[in-house]
């Protein structure tokens, strides 16, 4: 990111990420040369409706199938 971020002028990042991980993001930032502002981000509990939307689905499957046996 600072390799395309400081030659266009920006220098500055906003980092949004679990408390758990903003001190390692913001020293990675810090150390490319981009300063960061961290925003945390509250741990929330799992919903179990949202786990659905990354479970795989039987039409993406099938279409997979046919695209690797042509």
């Amino acid at each position: 990111m600072a390799r395309l971020l400081i030659p266009a002028g920006i220098s500055t990042v906003v980092v949004i990420t679990n408390s758990a991980h903003l001190p390692r993001a913001l020293w990675s930032f810090e150390r490319a040369g981009l300063h960061a502002m961290p925003w945390p981000v509250r741990r929330t509990p799992a919903r179990w409706d949202e786990f659905y939307d990354f479970a795989p689905s039987l039409n993406p499957l099938q279409d997979t199938f046919y695209a690797v046996h042509e």
